[in-house]
């Protein structure tokens, strides 16, 4: 906190889903305090280890090393506190994924069932007794070993083991295993006669367990040792969850390239096309049965058809999300994505899709964005181009208007008045003859003719909200994936600057997937959602109307959608500059707005896990 003349900051801290956390911060000579807020609803005990300056020779040695860290550093302290802190943290306190083990090992704190944990572990002692399921697919049970000797160091013995048996493996040494990690009394042993898929018999076996709740781990999967305590713990306070799935680490034997596996919330569209759930997952037994019904007995995967099974139609709660990394595996050649089923929503001579370009001058971004569709109108026979004019007064564009208002394709509507984004696009939304609304700037522009139909496929599903699309630099660089809120202080563009091909984390940027937020910049959504939810708040003139918009389809239990299959080019701001100035008080006016109404989302996006930074666009440990 700061005297009376000075606001207070705020910044999001790291989360300590490790155990600890770190935080570097600039603190001026006039700060008074600092106030430590736990996120809405967390139980337990904070508590602060150290708190030390930071060593100026260290800084001095880091800038001197980074020949544009100086003059950054320079410009930092001169545009205020907030920016000072952001660039020491970029520069000092980040790390990308591949320094997983190094960053574990400055942020894992041991489990405290007596001190920090006590909650946890009180509670977890009300908890269901859960199942693990461990089928050995071959003669060699070494790996099994390994997944023993986690299951024997857990701190909470309340669970199960039900062990199944290569036809070939041996008997008695598996016995000798068990009694050696100290699980005679929790573990059984099947001795399979026949063994054509490990995973659709580990699935039989734990169907046939009389646990409420059930989970399959694979011969050398480790648990953390707090994981059956802390699986307990969250099952105990959620009588509603069909299904529970946490973190996980791809770690090999010498741990020196562990990548951690950082999931979203539960992402009904992502999980239909990448198994990004994987283990540790726990399901009630008697859903789980319900579903083996419908898997065929060839199914390469059950256990990933029965979780999108169990989980049809069901919402985040139900389908939750443990955010801990509470299991260890070998990596794996990730498989290539399922395609999407086919889907039954498209554009006809009965639903026709409006696109909605707001334009004031700029004929050069106009004529290109307007000429990019039409180039590839036979992919768009069911479209109308709507440009919406706020007061241009350019001779070249008003010519231009006038000659392509009222064309075949193209309609102008002119709406004069001082810029108000959210103002031209409800404007737009009303004069539209189409079913589907197509938001996209006039500094845009179309690559191919597949993008629209790409994102009408998904946008007229009945349960989906706003769609995005893949947006590039003119470089060739990545602009817009998807908004994550939190990062930058209160949202921003996930992935910016990165190779337009990149992967993204566990394969997301390769197929559709759930998103808080999507940019206005193109997005498509149905007219009746549009005018369901009041349009554009006015309130945001020119930032954050997208996003907030994408948030109350959210909250009204939409799922906002990234397509990586839409891609255009984005020539961001270029039509309307950058925010300095008066301009820049605007901004600041609309964030802080943005922040009262949203602040709960902006701590905790469920599709942007709470151990990425959020001071690097990129995917960064912080």
């Amino acid at each position: 906190m700061y005297p009376a003349t000075r606001p207070a900051q705020e910044h999001i801290l790291p989360s300590p889903v490790l155990g600890r956390a770190r935080w570097i911060g600039f603190a001026p000579r006039d700060l008074e305090a600092l106030e430590i807020l736990a996120p809405r609803g967390s139980v337990g005990e904070i508590r602060i280890d150290s708190i030390a300056p930071l060593s100026a020779l260290q800084l001095a040695g880091t800038l001197l090393r980074q020949p544009t860290a100086m003059a950054r550093f320079i410009y930092s302290r001169f545009a205020g506190v907030h920016a000072t802190t952001v660039f020491l943290r970029s520069l000092l306190d980040l790390a990308p994924l591949t320094n997983f083990a190094d960053f574990r090992r400055t942020r894992t704190r041991a489990f405290e069932p007596a001190g920090l944990d006590a909650a946890v572990t009180s509670e977890a002692r009300i908890g269901p007794v859960p199942c693990f399921v461990v089928v050995v697919g071959s003669e060699d049970v070494s790996p099994l070993v390994q997944t023993l000797a986690s299951l024997g160091q857990q701190v909470d013995a309340g669970f199960r083991v039900l062990v199944g048996l290569h036809p070939g493996a041996h008997h008695r040494q598996s016995v000798e295993h068990i009694h050696r990690s100290g699980l005679a009394d929790r573990a059984e042993i099947v001795q399979l006669t026949d063994l054509d898929s490990p995973a659709r018999v580990a699935l039989s076996l734990a169907c046939a367990s009389s646990a409420e709740w059930v989970g399959w781990l694979k011969p050398g999967d480790r648990l953390s040792p707090e994981a059956t305590l802390i699986l307990r713990d969250f099952l105990a306070g959620e009588p509603s969850m069909r299904a529970v799935y946490a973190d996980s680490v791809a770690s090999p034997a010498d741990s020196s390239t562990a990548l951690p596996e950082l999931k979203p919330d539960w992402s009904p569209t992502y999980l239909d096309q990448i198994d990004y759930v994987g283990r540790p997952c726990l399901f009630r037994r008697h859903l789980l049965e319900a579903a083996v019904h419908e898997i065929d007995d060839a199914d390469p995967d059950p256990w990933w058809t029965a979780l999108r099974l169990v989980g049809r139609g069901r919402s985040r709660g139900e389908m939750a999300h443990l955010k801990r990394l509470l299991l260890e595996h070998a990596p794996v050649t990730a498989p290539k994505p399922r395609a999407l089923p086919s889907s039954p929503y498209s554009l006809s001579s009965a639903r026709k899709a409006t696109i909605v370009i707001p334009t004031r001058d700029r004929l050069d971004l106009l004529q290109r964005a307007v000429s990019s569709i039409l180039k590839h109108s036979g992919q768009c026979d069911n479209c109308e181009i709507l440009i919406v004019d706020n007061e241009s007064v350019e001779a070249d564009t008003l010519t231009y208007l006038s000659a392509i208002d009222d064309s075949e394709r193209v309609r102008v509507l002119r709406r004069p008045g001082p810029f108000n984004f959210p103002d031209l696009i409800n404007a737009g939304a009303e004069a539209a003859e189409g079913d589907l609304l197509v938001l996209l700037n006039n500094d845009c522009e179309a690559r191919d003719g597949t993008w629209i139909a790409a994102m009408a496929s998904l946008a007229l599903q009945p349960d989906v909200g706003a769609v995005g699309a893949k947006l590039l630099y003119e470089d060739g660089r990545l602009q817009h994936a998807g908004v994550a809120l939190g990062l930058g202080g209160e949202a921003g563009h996930r992935d910016r600057k990165l190779p337009a091909d990149h992967p993204g984390n566990l394969n997301r940027l390769k197929v559709v997937h759930e998103v808080s937020a999507v940019t206005a910049a193109c997005l498509a959504v149905e007219r009746r959602k549009f005018e369901e939810i009041g349009g554009f708040d006015r309130a945001f003139a020119v930032a954050f109307n997208d996003i907030d918009f994408c948030l109350r389809l959210q909250v009204r239990g939409y799922r906002n959608l990234l397509s990586p299959h839409a891609v255009l080019t984005h020539a961001e701001s270029a039509s309307r500059g950058r925010d300095s100035g008066p301009k820049r008080a605007r901004f600041e006016a609309e964030a802080a707005l943005f922040r009262e109404r949203w602040l709960p989302l902006i701590h905790d996006d469920p599709f942007f896990h709470p151990l990425f930074s959020t001071t690097r666009f990129a995917d960064h440990l912080g």
